[in-house]
């Protein structure tokens, strides 16, 4: 009774609460400057921004047989196919709704020719709903994952970049660290 009331009278419930924020208050702080001055580099097995693969000669690997279409459970790929002069089907329209795309690798999974891959993009936000629709042009601009183990993982120098093409996050090559 008499402890309950000294607690009570002393306030010993924000003492030990200031306790653990002064605690806090004087370590290292692991801030990362996205995007000014750093971007994460992500390991080779993220699930990032969709990209479609093109073979040795340049050409698509999508043969358009829509499995990656039907396993999709949230139902966000759109294809639609045509026969090329070598009578080899070819995707005419391909399209990824990114806005329900859960990211559970399925389409990746299910594909027989490996045409379609998580890629290292993961600063994909827009104005516009339109931005988050992936035509397969789009999908051929994406980059894959980094396959170098000393750079997966890392924190590398960029620069923020406004231009008439947009805003985006380039790497200056300058300086790398591990954030672990």
């Amino acid at each position: 009774m008499l402890k309950d009331f000294l607690k009570t009278v002393f306030l010993w419930d924000l003492v030990q609460g200031m306790r653990l924020t002064f605690r806090y208050q004087f370590k290292k702080v692991v801030t990362m400057h996205y995007p000014d001055k750093e971007k994460w580099v992500p390991y080779d097995r993220f699930r990032g921004l969709h990209y479609q693969a093109v073979d040795e000669e340049g050409e698509l690997k999508c043969v358009a047989c829509e499995l990656c279409a039907r396993i999709c459970p949230a139902g966000v790929i759109t294809i639609e196919a045509y026969e090329d002069d070598k009578g080899v089907r070819r995707p005419s329209v391909y399209e990824m709704d990114l806005h329900r795309c859960a990211y559970c690798g399925l389409c990746v999974e299910v594909c027989p020719e490996d045409a379609i891959n998580h890629g290292a993009g993961y600063e994909f936000a827009g104005f516009d709903r339109a931005d988050a629709v992936m035509s397969l042009e789009k999908l051929l601009k994406n980059k894959p994952n980094e396959t170098d183990p000393e750079k997966m993982g890392t924190v590398a120098s960029a620069r923020f970049i406004r231009d008439k093409d947009g805003i985006r996050v380039e790497e200056d090559g300058k300086k790398r660290y591990r954030w672990w």
